[in-house]
């Protein structure tokens, strides 16, 4: 997990953090530089009504790649050509001509109505504005508005104003009460802090693992030790473990090779105990005061017993 997300873990716990808003890079959009790396975990809980989200902004994203970073392209509705240039249409009132302001052009720079010979005095005294309309060099067409496609600065792919998607921005405010109210979110944040600063490669609170069968299971938790090598992988179960709940740990802890498979349960059941032992799996009790060091002992003794 990257140092940044582990901060944001600190902050929450802390209650330093009331608020994660996003910020605008112009080289890439939006980004939510405290949370790298944990945009699942921070929609997780969002979820579970630990944090409220608020609609920030609403961008246009590319289709094809996702960025909010394009060029604006303009060109030529009719037949796409990129050579047009943009005009003035003026108005002499005293006759009534309309044309193009190059129109009025004399000599000596004088402004002169090509159709009735007076020369023009000030706009809005003798002639007015009319327009602005763009006239194409290729096609000889004339346009008000210039067809806008837009080129992404990070695939290329270009697309029109409809095929852009709309992609919504929030911030995150952080529910202290519901924190306080369950003492589950706060244990696990204590963990991942906790196996960080062992020096483990640590995910969570929600992360997937892939199996050797293909398949992808969740875990609260899961422990690498170096790039690749899984130590360890935990979940954080609400209730009693039941035997449907053991055993699906079980075999999705046995699917994806972890050495260490831990569960941290509310409620303490000795008969799922001694099951849960005869399986490899511990399990640990949510209320217990020397769970975070107990969990750090499991991992420590994980990693001399790999060293032997």
């Amino acid at each position: 997990m990257h140092e940044r997300a582990l901060r944001l873990i600190d902050l929450i716990i802390n209650g330093a953090l009331d608020e994660i808003r996003p910020s605008l890079d112009p080289l890439k959009g939006y980004n939510y530089s405290l949370m790298e790396g944990l945009e699942e975990a921070l929609e997780d809980l969002h979820e579970r009504g630990y944090l409220k989200k608020e609609l920030h902004d609403v961008v246009a994203s590319c289709p094809n790649c996702g960025s909010e970073i394009f060029l604006l392209r303009a060109k030529c509705p009719y037949c796409g050509s990129i050579k047009f240039s943009r005009g003035i249409v003026v108005e002499h009132l005293s006759c009534g001509y309309s044309g193009l302001a190059e129109e009025f052009m004399g000599p000596g720079g004088r402004q002169v109505c090509p159709k009735c010979g007076k020369e023009l005095k000030a706009l809005g005294v003798d002639h007015i504005r009319v327009a602005d309309i763009y006239s194409c060099a290729s096609c000889k067409g004339v346009f008000s508005v210039p067809l806008y496609s837009y080129k992404c600065l990070k695939c290329g792919h270009e697309s029109s104003t409809i095929e852009l998607i709309p992609r919504e921005i929030h911030r995150y405010l952080v529910v202290r009460e519901a924190l306080d109210r369950d003492p589950m979110s706060g244990k696990i944040f204590e963990v991942i802090r906790r196996v960080a600063d062992i020096g483990y490669r640590v995910e969570g609170p929600r992360v997937k693992v892939k199996g050797r069968s293909g398949a992808e299971y969740d875990f609260t938790i899961a422990v690498w030790e170096g790039p690749d090598e899984l130590i360890a992988v935990l979940d954080f179960v609400r209730g009693p473990v039941d035997d449907e709940k053991l055993l699906s740990f079980f075999a999705k802890s046995l699917d994806v090779g972890a050495r260490e498979k831990i569960l941290v349960t509310q409620v303490k059941d000795s008969l799922v105990e001694a099951k849960a032992s005869r399986l490899g799996v511990r399990v640990l009790e949510l209320e217990d005061e020397g769970l975070i060091g107990r969990i750090g002992e499991v991992l420590l003794s994980s990693r001399k017993g790999g060293e032997s």
